[in-house]
C-alpha cells in the first residue's frame, strides 16, 4: 500500500526503517528500538534521504 501511495503522490519512501535491527535491540515491548539501534535506523533513513538531498542541491545550483 505505501509504495503505491508514494508513487501516486511522488513522495519519497523509506521502505522499513527498522530493517536489520537485531531482536535484542528492541525494548521489552518488542516494538520500540533501543538507543543501540539508532545508528542502524539512521543508516536506513539516510540511504533514502541522501539522494533526495543531492537532487535538491543540484536543482538549486
Amino acid at each position: 500500500m505505501y509504495p503505491k501511495l508514494a508513487q501516486r503522490y511522488q513522495a519519497a519512501l523509506v521502505p522499513f526503517f527498522l530493517d536489520g535491527i537485531a531482536p535484542e535491540q528492541f525494548q521489552t515491548d518488542n516494538l520500540h528500538p533501543t538507543a543501540q539501534a539508532q545508528p542502524r535506523i539512521l543508516q536506513n533513513v539516510l540511504q533514502q534521504l541522501e539522494p533526495l538531498l543531492q537532487d535538491e542541491r543540484q536543482r538549486r545550483k
